[in-house]
């Protein structure tokens, strides 16, 4: 049996505690997996943001440096200072790989490098652009003629006081500068840099091993260029610090739900244990009064018969009040044995409908008149217009309502009130018997339908207990709210049940 107990119990610690704390654990997990990633692409879309105003802000910055050389070149007239001139904005700014001088036809005059005066670039895009423009324009990267890396040309338009092309100043860009300033902001960020038709000009960062298939992209607006970052796998370090401490706190509270469910379930089991307990006790008494009842009877018949017979033989006054005591006895006897058999098992009767209000007034008159003898108020509050039916025995519902009221009246002295008030709502009969008396103690209040309890000094403690036997029988409750010199209310609900149009609704 405990062996059974303990599997019941690592089964259901299995089930409340283990299995959920697995689903939540796995949940929570990809809750912080889906936060990280969106972490993860907030920083990448801000980086590449950083990234592409620093690109366009350093392009804008070089047109500006060469439209202003320009301006200043249009007014040098020497070959060799504006030679000079190139050389030293060549040697101070690391992002050019080279100045020139083009003529008209783009063919090479001057240069800070190598070139060939015979070679022309009059049918390169940028050039046309920018002569016809006659405003700086860029070209695409491309590799150059005396490296390997990646260049970008711009040419700006030296322009006469008619605003006529005289020469067009030309720089190379080189793609790596831009490429080194990104690998120092974003060393752990792999970049892409692609052109128009998606080929690779350069990459900065480290290549993940794994990565998530996710890309980000953002377009230069400077150069004709295009970023393409991809989001790193993650790694189980970056969730292990937020799943451990989630992990316990959800097992920390799915165990303390399973020690609230089992101090529940305790707690039902204790009550239905006690409930049984109670069970057996009437089945007990039932069986007790079922066998005895007769046997008791039979010898009270006798005893009762030969009293009659001594009471008529000894006449005299002293002899009388003895006799007049036994029978008075004999009868007390008897009703606790009806009592007994009441209580272990209700006689059979045959249900019928009735009306909760005739039945009041059926009893009325015995309430009444002992309330009279006691000098008590008595309020009977009934709608004789709305019928309440009930299916039911109506001499079950009579010693419900005559019990209760005989305690009522007995636990008030004189001027006291008894009410007694019958309504009804859609499903329920609602019957209230309310008293001015003593009131129950508290702490005793949830014994009083214990079989044999009673506070009266000559009570059996069998009438509320039959009391709440016969509402059982129909569904139905009794509850006692009290307090002390106060008074009592005893609410008893049954529920409705209409008779059909055929029934036949006389009295027994």
């Amino acid at each position: 049996m405990r062996r059974l107990w303990w599997k019941n119990h690592i089964f259901q610690y299995i089930v409340i505690v283990i299995i959920p704390a697995i689903f939540l654990s796995m949940f929570f997990w990809n809750m912080q997996e889906e936060a990280l990633i969106k972490k993860y692409k907030n920083e990448t879309e801000n980086m590449l943001n950083i990234h592409q105003k620093q690109i366009d802000n350093l392009i804008r910055e070089t047109k500006t440096k060469m439209e202003t050389m320009a301006i200043l070149l249009n007014k040098i007239k020497s070959k060799e200072e504006i030679n000079d001139v190139l050389t030293k904005v060549y040697k101070g700014e690391p992002r050019f790989s080279g100045f020139y001088i083009v003529d008209q036809n783009g063919y090479f005059q001057l240069g800070t490098r190598y070139y060939d005066p015979n070679v022309s670039i009059k049918h390169r895009p940028y050039f046309q652009e920018a002569v016809t423009k006659k405003a700086t324009s860029i070209s695409e990267a491309y590799i150059g003629p005396f490296s390997h890396h990646f260049i970008v040309t711009l040419c700006t338009p030296i322009l006469d006081r008619n605003q006529n092309i005289t020469n067009v100043l030309v720089a190379t860009v080189r793609v790596d500068y831009i490429q080194n300033i990104m690998n120092v902001l974003s060393p752990e960020l792999y970049i892409e840099t692609k052109n128009l038709n998606g080929e690779t000009i350069f990459r900065s960062g480290l290549k993940p091993e794994n990565d998530l298939g996710i890309i980000i992209e953002k377009d230069l607006h400077e150069l004709p260029w295009k970023l393409e970052a991809r989001l790193p796998d993650i790694k189980f370090t970056d969730l292990q610090d937020r799943i451990f401490v989630s992990s316990i706190m959800i097992f920390f509270v799915l165990n303390v739900i399973f020690l609230l469910i089992q101090y529940y379930l305790l707690r039902r089991k204790a009550k239905l244990e006690l409930i049984q307990a109670e069970q057996q006790k009437l089945e007990l008494v039932g069986t007790l009064a079922t066998s005895t009842a007769h046997e008791i009877r039979n010898p009270l018949t006798g005893i009762h018969g030969f009293v009659q017979l001594l009471k008529e033989k000894y006449t005299s006054d002293e002899d009388q009040h003895y006799f007049d005591v036994m029978e008075k006895e004999i009868e007390r006897i008897n009703e606790i044995v009806s009592e007994f058999l009441m209580l272990g098992k209700p006689t059979v009767y045959k249900h019928k409908h009735y009306n909760l209000i005739e039945i009041l007034q059926e009893v009325t008159p015995f309430i009444s008149s002992e309330c009279q003898i006691k000098n008590l108020k008595f309020q009977l509050d009934l709608d004789k217009e709305k019928p309440i039916w009930i299916y039911c025995t109506k001499d079950h519902i009579k010693q419900v309502i005559l019990n209760i009221t005989k305690n009522a009246i007995e636990s008030m002295d004189s001027e006291g009130a008894l009410t007694i008030s019958a309504t009804q709502n859609k499903k329920r009969a609602i019957l209230t018997i309310r008293d001015t008396g003593k009131g129950i103690p508290p702490q005793i209040i949830n014994k009083i339908f214990d079989p044999f309890f009673t506070l009266k000094d000559s009570g059996t403690g069998l009438g509320l207990a039959i009391c709440q036997r016969i509402i059982d029988l129909y569904d139905g409750s009794i509850h006692i709210n009290s307090e002390i010199n106060k008074g009592t209310c005893v609410t008893i609900t049954l529920p409705i049940n209409f008779p059909n149009d055929n029934e036949n609704l006389q009295d027994d």
